[in-house]
Formats: structure tokens, C-alpha cells, sequence
């Protein structure tokens, strides 16, 4: 109750008491009338009055203080006429408070009505959804009807309803909060699983579709924010796949160069059982692919290329025995053993692929380096600044085999006779290794 309805009330009770001394007096105590002012003008307080009919309301509550001041002159006749007049002018601020209030009144529920359906309160919140609908439906009935005070009341009952929904429906927002964190960061998983190499515009997209939803949901905006962590979800499995299967091609690759390594090296005969477990884990992987089952591809490649590692290192170790005993690198018809330190290049680090370029004048033999350092490659996308790498030498079949001719770095790939792999079948060399920029795997830092 604001100061000046605590003054008016205040008035009204003295009123009430001056009436009480003065009946004694012979006057004529105009309690109806007075009773029924007080009454009328507090229903107008009830419409907002003093909004809507601000000119009516004042004089009415002027009237019935002049009411009370005639009655202490002891002119009851006229203090009588007063309060009559004072209840005449609440009667039309009322009258005229009523259509502005209930309009308004009725505008206040859609409103609540239009943000509980953004908070997909018709799912979240059915039943108060629902009764929300109803009545504000029966207020513009009424309104429509000129019953202003009944649609009045049943716009205040819908705006109760629609309330109830929304926070009923605000309680499933920090659940879907905790999704989108989430799912970002699966995002993240995905990347650091090279996902940015195999599914950049995927990854991009389940980012973008969450970061609006996230958005969506700050504004209370859930039916919007749901589309979109439907979409990055759909993304990110697409992402998923994307990547399992590249990873998966990337090390079908390198075991099918590392199986053709080690099965024309000189020492070949010693290792006829791993080449024998390390095909059929080659053609297990192969079939795996075949079936989009990469995760399981990639583990029997990499299978096969732990057996063809250690089969590779055992040959090279037994080569350089030999060659020591025989006390002459040269006279063994093969170049020595070179090393490689990998360098720190802010623009074109040094990977495996850079690398097998730089050495071998030839990008695909990167396995050859990659199987003869297993010792410290776990990864062969991961390689580090100041590592040595031992580079081995590749037989010349191997060189006749991959269609490179190391002078001119020229391929039989462009006749379609690279008998090693089909096309479709492998990841294919990154451009960037051809002119020089960017990041490329494997082997990026």
C-alpha cells in the first residue's frame, strides 16, 4: 500500500469516528453513502484506476475527503451529496478502467502463453500448457462479448497457468546445458583424433549447431535450441565415421608398405611366419573396411605393423652385422644407414611424410622411416623436434615397385599402374606435401 491510499484510509477512518461523536448531536450522518464512496472507490483501486482513469479516480477520492470535511462544518446534507458524487465518479473510472484492463490484461497472457511454447512447454509442461490455451481462449470470448471484468479474471488465470509451465518447462535447461557440454566435448575427442584432418566440415558444423543452441537456451529458447543439438549430434557420428575410416585407411597404408618392405628385403627368408600372420591381418583389415567396421580395421593394420616392425628392425640389425663382419658398407651393393633430425619449422614442420620427400625424393615410402624408429614413433602422427630417425635404405625392387624413379620423383601412379593399393582404397597424399605449406600428418607435430 503505497503513502497516499495509507492517507486516504487513514481519512476514511476518521471519518468513521466523527461519524460516531456526531450521531449524538442531532446530525445527519451520511454512513451509506459515505460506505458506499469508500467501497466503490477501493473496486476502482482493484481495475487500476488510477492508470486507466486517472481524471475520474482523483476526483472521487476529492469528493469523499470534501464528504468528510462538510460533515465536520456539520453540513450533512451536502457532505451526504458529496459521498453520492464521490461514488458516481468511482462508478465511471471503473466503467472506463475496464476494457483498457482487461485488453491489456489478455495481451499479458499470450505473452506468457508465447514464451512458454519457446520453452517447449507443450511437450515439458502438457497439462499447464494446455489449460493456459483454454483460458485465454474463454477471455477473448468474453472480451469479445463485452464482459471485460470476466475476461479480465480469466486472462489473470491464464497468466497463473502459463506461469506454472514455464518454470516447470525452465527445469529441463541446465540437463540440456550439461548435453551441449557434452557434445562439445566429444568435438574435441573427435579432433584430437585427427578429426580435423578427416572431418573439418563436419566438426565445424556440430560446433556451430551447439554454440547457437547454447545461445537459444540463454534466451530461454528451447523448441530453437533442440533442432540444433539434434543437427551436432547427427554431425559429430558423421564426423566419427569420417575419421575411424581415414585413420583406418592411413594404417591399412602403411601396413600394406611395411608387408612389401619386409617381404623384398634380402633377409626375407628369416621372417616367412610373421609375413604369413601379418597378411592375414592385412586382409582381415582390408575385409573390416570393406564392412565400414574401421575401428576394427585400424586395430588389425596396426597389428600387423607391430609384427612387421619388429621383423624389419631384427633384418636391419642382421644387415648391419653382416656388413660389419664383411668390414665395408659399399660391399654390400647397398647405400649405409643414414640419420635424420627432425627440425622445428613454425612454417612447414617436419613430419614423416616431409621427410620421406627430403630423403627419399618420394612421400609414400614415409613407412619405411616409420617402421625402422617404431622404437620411439608410437604415433606415427606424433613426432617431436630433436629426435633422431634412422633412415633405411629401400631395395630397388621396392623403388620399381612404388613407380618412382628417385632422380626425377616421377610415378606410374598417373598410368594406372600402381600395383601396390587401388586408389579408392588408401588415403591419398596430402597436397601440401607436393608444394610445401601447411600441416600435414603423418608425423605433424
Amino acid at each position: 500500500m503505497n503513502i497516499t491510499n495509507l492517507r486516504f484510509y487513514i481519512t476514511i477512518l476518521t471519518i468513521i469516528i466523527i461519524t460516531g461523536t456526531m450521531s449524538g448531536c442531532g446530525l445527519k450522518v451520511p454512513v451509506k453513502e459515505m460506505s458506499l464512496a469508500h467501497y466503490t472507490i477501493t473496486a476502482a483501486d482493484e481495475v487500476k484506476a488510477e492508470k486507466y482513469a486517472p481524471d475520474e479516480y482523483k476526483k472521487a477520492k476529492e469528493k469523499l475527503y470534501e464528504s468528510h470535511q462538510l460533515l465536520k462544518d456539520e453540513k450533512d446534507s451536502a457532505a451526504k451529496k458529496a459521498a453520492e458524487e464521490s461514488r458516481a465518479l468511482a462508478k465511471q473510472a471503473i466503467e472506463k478502467s475496464l476494457p483498457p484492463l482487461a485488453q491489456d490484461t489478455l495481451a499479458e497472457a499470450k505473452a506468457k502463453y508465447d514464451e512458454a511454447t519457446l520453452l517447449n512447454a507443450e511437450t515439458l509442461a502438457s497439462d499447464e500448457y494446455t489449460k493456459t490455451a483454454e483460458q485465454i481462449s474463454t477471455a477473448e470470448a468474453l472480451f469479445g462479448e463485452t464482459s471485460y471484468r470476466d475476461s479480465y479474471q480469466a486472462s489473470l488465470a491464464a497468466i497463473t497457468s502459463a506461469q506454472a509451465a514455464i518454470d516447470k518447462s525452465r527445469q529441463s535447461i541446465p540437463g540440456l546445458e550439461e548435453k551441449i557440454a557434452s557434445l562439445h566435448e566429444k568435438a574435441d575427442t573427435i579432433a584430437k583424433n585427427r578429426g580435423d584432418d578427416f572431418a573439418a566440415t563436419e566438426l565445424a558444423l556440430a560446433r556451430q549447431q551447439l554454440g547457437d543452441a547454447s545461445t537459444s537456451l540463454k534466451n530461454n529458447n528451447i523448441k530453437n535450441a533442440l533442432p540444433g543439438i539434434a543437427e551436432a549430434e547427427k554431425a559429430l557420428e558423421m564426423a566419427q565415421a569420417k575419421t575411424e575410416k581415414g585413420r583406418a585407411l592411413e594404417s591399412l597404408d602403411a601396413a600394406r608398405g611395411a608387408y612389401t618392405a619386409a617381404s623384398e628385403h634380402k633377409n626375407a627368408s628369416l621372417i616367412k611366419e610373421k609375413l604369413s600372420a601379418s597378411a592375414t591381418l592385412i586382409a582381415a583389415a582390408e575385409e573390416s573396411l570393406q564392412q565400414k567396421a574401421y575401428g576394427d580395421s585400424y586395430q588389425k593394420s596396426q597389428e600387423a605393423l607391430t609384427i612387421l616392425n619388429a621383423a624389419l628392425i631384427s633384418m636391419e640389425k642382421r644387415s648391419e652385422e653382416e656388413k660389419q663382419k664383411e668390414g665395408s658398407d659399399i660391399a654390400t651393393g647397398e647405400k649405409p644407414l643414414q640419420e635424420y633430425v627432425v627440425k622445428y619449422r613454425p612454417g612447414s614442420r617436419d613430419c614423416l611424410w616431409r621427410i620421406a620427400h627430403k630423403v627419399y625424393n618420394n612421400a609414400r615410402l614415409w613407412p619405411y622411416i616409420y617402421i625402422a624408429n617404431r622404437d620411439q614413433i608410437k604415433d606415427p602422427d606424433l613426432i617431436y623436434p630433436g629426435q633422431k630417425f634412422v633412415i633405411p635404405s629401400i631395395p630397388d625392387s621396392q623403388k620399381e615397385m612404388n613407380g618412382e624413379n628417385i632422380e626425377t620423383g616421377d610415378t606410374d601412379e598417373d598410368n594406372g599402374t600402381d600395383t601396390t593399393r587401388k586408389k579408392d582404397e588408401v588415403a591419398d597424399k596430402p597436397k601440401d606435401v607436393e608444394d610445401g605449406t601447411g600441416d600435414i600428418a603423418p608425423g605433424t607435430e
